[in-house]
């Protein structure tokens, strides 16, 4: 049975998101099912997952986070109105947010404020871009399924500027939708089910993306800004190109292909 190294976010770790304005509201997967458990989540709830680094199971060096809205139905039967089952909703973008991405973003915009509601909004915007740039890691020239690479120079739109990242696919990744069912008609059971946007139910291994830095428009090199402009367009073939047909050239801004520690 797969044992983590830690569940739980550290001191260090706590430190570096209060520096950008988060004090509270995290939460583990582990801590959030047990929230679930126990009925402790209200409609309309938003919190931030975390996942800490991990070296057997290959998670990034570095805490990452992920921006959820919580959606609860409380089903009752009978004229007592007894609990029959409570469903609840946990709906995200398939992005995850470094620290470093964080404190860029809220730096580079003069201070601003790191918003729950707007870091899950905004994503979701662009989830069929997404969805698309994986296919440009089988384009590289060292690429096989046996020794699958990644570019890290990916764009993704946000207020002002883009995060700059990288996208992998793999099992649990980008399920836009999580369905948790507490079903107490015989005893207790728990049910959960993988969604996407449209309400498709997810199998298998799917796209996300890691943001791992932040830049303005002004910091854009013309490639940067070609791919923004089509991408907040809805030309993702041309997005998708230019991206292919350019890597970032100049020291300061390119970001090399690595290999997928997974």
């Amino acid at each position: 049975m797969f044992t983590p190294e830690r569940t739980k976010i550290n001191k260090e770790e706590e430190l570096s998101l209060s520096r950008i304005g988060i004090y509270d509201n995290y939460l583990s997967i582990y801590e959030a099912v047990r929230k679930i458990k126990s009925n402790q989540f209200r409609d309309g709830d938003f919190f931030w997952e975390y996942e800490v680094p991990d070296k057997t199971i290959h998670t990034p060096s570095e805490l990452r986070l992920l921006p959820v809205k919580v959606a609860k139905e409380t089903i009752r039967r009978g004229s007592k109105r007894k609990i029959k089952k409570i469903i609840y909703t946990f709906t995200q973008p398939s992005v995850k947010y470094s620290i470093h991405s964080l404190k860029q973003y809220s730096t580079r915009n003069f201070g601003k404020e790191i918003s729950l509601n707007e870091f899950f909004k905004e994503p979701l915007k662009y989830n069929d871009w997404i969805y698309r740039l994986p296919e440009l890691n089988t384009k590289l020239t060292n690429y096989s399924y046996q020794n699958p690479q990644m570019r890290k120079d990916y764009l993704l739109p946000f207020g002002d500027g883009a995060f700059l990242g990288y996208s992998c696919i793999g099992t649990g990744f980008g399920s836009n939708k999580e369905q948790h069912i507490n079903d107490y008609r015989k005893g207790f059971k728990q049910y959960i089910t993988q969604f996407n946007l449209d309400g498709k139910p997810v199998h298998g291994c799917n796209p996300a993306f890691y943001a791992s830095t932040y830049i303005r428009k002004e910091q854009f090199n013309k490639f940067q800004q070609k791919v923004f402009d089509e991408v907040k367009n809805g030309d993702l073939d041309a997005g998708i190109d230019t991206l292919n047909n350019n890597h970032l050239q100049t020291k300061t801004k390119q970001m090399s292909a690595v290999k997928l520690a997974s």
